[in-house]
């Protein structure tokens, strides 16, 4: 008895296993059946896949790749998008007047090192942009990211030059230099980090006192919220079929 009862429960399992895989493998089987079937080709040669140029998109603006038949393309992040030759200009002329320092090994490395200096024109991009609005939001920190980047620039370079110098009488001059160069930098980096810790905490303060207000005054809220609401002038919610059927009427 008991073993004609584990054979049956075996049975059941790999009954279960099987019907389970169908289950899964089905709606791709469906797909595979329901897509249309190549076109046979006369050629004994495979023919190469058409391609089609990308359409010309503006400067500023990340392309937006085809994403299928029926499919609306997707917009790229500047951060990804391809790099112009506006971008590279806008590059060269910020390092020029705010990162001088980079401006000669910038010049060299396009020359030499096309790739690299792609590359590097695509991380300043994105680098540069946060220190425009930094510029705009906080010059005192604006100044003393500069600051730190020319200190850290300089470290390294006279890192350089005592390696490079170690059995020369210049070495120990090179090293006290580095010394005060290294200790001013990580002044600087401690004081802008202590300016961004301060304006998180009176953003925070003042989050938390919008809060509090919004609280406070609660009932008188709601109270608006269901008043706009019946007159049908509040936005609906993202989302919602009205919004959604609203998007779809605008041109």
């Amino acid at each position: 008895m008991p073993r004609t009862f584990l054979w049956t429960l075996a049975a059941v399992t790999v009954a279960f296993l099987a019907a389970s895989a169908w289950l899964h493998s089905w709606p791709m089987a469906r797909a595979e059946e329901s897509a249309p079937a190549p076109a046979a080709s006369n050629s004994t040669t495979a023919a190469a896949p058409a391609t089609t140029a990308d359409p010309p998109h503006k400067s500023g603006q990340g392309k937006a790749p085809s994403t299928g038949t029926g499919r609306a393309p997707y917009r790229v992040s500047p951060m990804f998008r391809d790099l112009t030759d506006a971008d590279i200009a806008d590059v060269l002329a910020f390092v020029g007047e705010i990162l001088p320092w980079l401006k000669d090994d910038m010049e060299k490395m396009r020359t030499a090192e096309p790739d690299r200096f792609c590359q590097t024109c695509r991380h300043l991009r994105f680098e540069i942009a946060q220190l425009r609005r930094m510029k705009e939001q906080d010059p005192a920190g604006f100044r003393m990211a500069i600051e730190e980047k020319r200190l850290r620039y300089q470290a390294q370079e006279l890192a350089v030059k005592a390696r490079a110098a170690q059995m020369c009488l210049e070495y120990s001059d090179l090293m006290k230099e580095l010394r005060k160069v290294v200790q001013r930098l990580f002044d600087v980096e401690i004081a802008t980090r202590e300016a961004q810790i301060k304006q998180l905490d009176n953003r925070l303060e003042r989050l938390r006192q919008e809060l509090k207000d919004r609280n406070s005054s609660r009932d008188k809220i709601i109270q608006d919220r269901i008043d706009e609401l019946l007159s049908g002038k509040a936005a609906p919610a993202k989302g919602s079929p009205t919004a959604t059927s609203a998007a779809s009427t605008v041109p």
